[in-house]
């Protein structure tokens, strides 16, 4: 078993290769990530409101939500499949700036426990989940249906292990399903195949909710919106890969 310096430093190699807007700050006291005050919550609600204030309610509802859950479960799954270790994600807080954007997280020490991959998974999304549940209903979803928030927790899920795996196609899809089978969200999300324009086979975001980006002055909906047909999302997810 490698020492908790060697895990530590294998943690921030890999999150700066993968995930450099996420630092890690070690030796910090802090809520826990799933347990930040209604405050930083409406902080957050408030500056989207003022950044986007024509996209309305539906897109600041979800863009916040997603905020507030996304490091978490990326790290999460960085951390499982690509360092083999348990994070402390009980103890877990993430450092919000003034805008009230998560913007790196924090650990009171580096103490990470090593594991196999299939038992760090099991840990870590029992954890997740647990912490986005409490989270949802300290009001972090800002109105959001429990159904949706769902939804948008495993998203960040499938989207994370599309990061750590860009070009894996066998076998994913069951990793993904192990993930959200433990989490109890089975076919919140899911994966759709497609060819890239090299002819190669990939995978993508199954999307089951919008995010509502298009309501944002000067942007499109993305390649995956599910309010687009099976075609088109197909379409454009090949065109974008040129």
């Amino acid at each position: 078993m490698l020492r908790s310096a060697c895990l530590l430093a294998r943690l921030q190699e890999t999150v700066n290769e993968l995930l450099p807007e996420c630092a890690l700050h070690i030796g910090f006291e802090s809520p826990a990530w799933s347990a930040v005050g209604t405050e930083t919550i409406a902080r957050l609600h408030n500056y989207l409101q003022r950044q986007y204030p024509e996209a309305g309610a539906r897109y600041w509802r979800a863009r916040s939500w997603g905020l507030l859950i996304w490091q978490p479960i990326y790290l999460a799954v960085i951390a499982a499949h690509r360092c083999q270790i348990v994070l402390p994600l009980n103890e877990m807080g993430q450092d919000f700036p003034a805008s009230g954007i998560p913007s790196g997280v924090l650990f009171p020490h580096g103490e990470f426990t090593q594991g196999q991959t299939r038992a760090c998974v099991q840990r870590m999304a029992q954890d997740l989940m647990q912490g986005c549940r409490h989270l949802y209903n300290a009001g972090g979803a800002s109105g959001l249906t429990q159904k949706n928030a769902e939804r948008v927790v495993a998203d960040c899920v499938v989207s994370a292990l599309l990061m750590v795996y860009p070009a894996r196609v066998d076998g994913l899809e069951e990793l993904g399903n192990t993930w959200l089978t433990t989490m109890g969200l089975e076919g919140a999300a899911g994966f759709i195949h497609y060819q890239n324009a090299a002819g190669e086979s990939r995978l993508a975001l199954d999307k089951k909710n919008c995010c509502f980006r298009y309501l944002c002055h000067g942007r499109a909906s993305c390649d995956i919106c599910p309010r687009q047909t099976r075609d088109q999302r197909l379409q454009r997810l090949s065109e974008a890969s040129t």
